[in-house]
């Protein structure tokens, strides 16, 4: 009787405060995940989404932060994804109340786990709204932005859509951030978006080495390594081995070569292996003293430590410069 109740104040009534109230209870009752599957069957769902284009503030709020509700548990992702709620959320983004849009974003976040999720997100011209989001004074709202992306950029196609929506210049901002996570974050989306061929020569010429030197500075282990992994997509590309090079970021990817978390040193490897593929760098490596860690890693071969993938890159470095 209740769900039938809630069910006439969002889609008969057409009164703004009733169906204001029918969104809030919904929202208040997603907030116990006991009830999702009752809600969810009862097609409150989409009674919420009859309403994405509301007027009043209130209302859109409750949905956005049901919606949230809803997408945090894993479960419900098969009936979110059926009812294609990633196709609304970016009217929810771009509205004028940012706890709508901080609700919208987090249910964005959370579905875009998902392939096809994130696709669809982008195909919606959700993008856009997203990124705008980071011109808030808001270092929470930015810290969600840059999850979502993280999530979003894991689509080979996502990549390229970034860098056509301005992403990189926003993004590249975030990776120099105080906020060590929210640093962490925006070096990780550079790092996804970098993997794509297409993207690396351009991201060199607008400019994002001198971000990722600055990020790459010792001073939060997660930082450095998704700093470096970027590093190492980028040097894949052959135009930028030398502007890399030149850049100064040989010292602390030296550097990075002994670092104690392990992923750090094999992107560091993986960056120095490239790097000395260019016979312009071969001294350089030599005069920052680089062939004494690589050596190093070789000799490691017996110990717990042992990364085959790590002990590649640095014999592929070494060959190059004894060769």
């Amino acid at each position: 009787s209740v769900i039938a109740s809630i069910k006439i104040l969002l889609s008969s009534t057409r009164d703004t405060t009733c169906e204001r109230f029918g969104v809030l209870t919904v929202a208040n009752l997603a907030l116990c995940e006991s009830n999702h599957s009752v809600l969810l069957k009862a097609a409150l769902l989409e009674s919420l989404l009859l309403l994405h284009k509301s007027d009043d503030v209130e209302t859109l709020r409750g949905i956005a932060f049901a919606l949230h509700s809803f997408s945090k548990r894993n479960e419900n992702h098969c009936a979110l994804e059926d009812a294609n709620v990633i196709k609304f959320l970016p009217t929810l983004l771009d509205g004028m109340d940012q706890n709508t849009a901080f609700q919208a974003c987090l249910a964005t976040k959370f579905l875009c786990q998902c392939d096809r999720c994130r696709n669809t997100f982008s195909d919606s011209c959700g993008l856009k709204p997203l990124l705008n989001l980071v011109s808030l004074d808001n270092t929470e709202m930015k810290q969600e932005v840059a999850a979502t992306l993280w999530n979003i950029s894991l689509s080979d196609k996502n990549k390229k859509i970034i860098m056509n929506e301005n992403g990189l210049d926003i993004i590249s901002t975030l990776c120099r951030s105080s906020e060590n996570e929210l640093s962490y974050l925006a070096c990780g989306v550079i790092a996804n978006i970098s993997e794509f061929q297409e993207n690396q020569i351009r991201m060199v010429e607008e400019g994002i080495i001198h971000h990722l030197q600055y990020a790459m500075l010792p001073k939060f282990t997660s930082v450095n390594r998704e700093s470096i992994r970027a590093f190492a997509n980028l040097s894949a590309a052959k135009e930028n081995i030398v502007p890399i090079a030149n850049s100064g970021a040989l010292t602390n990817l030296i550097e990075a070569l002994q670092s104690p978390d392990a992923l750090t040193r094999r992107f560091a490897a993986m960056t120095m292996s490239n790097l000395a593929s260019c016979e312009q760098n071969l001294y350089r490596i030599f005069y920052e003293h680089g062939i004494v860690p690589l050596i190093s890693i070789l000799r490691q071969v017996d110990s717990s430590e042992n990364d085959m993938c790590l002990q590649q890159h640095a014999m592929a470095c070494l060959a190059n410069l004894t060769s």
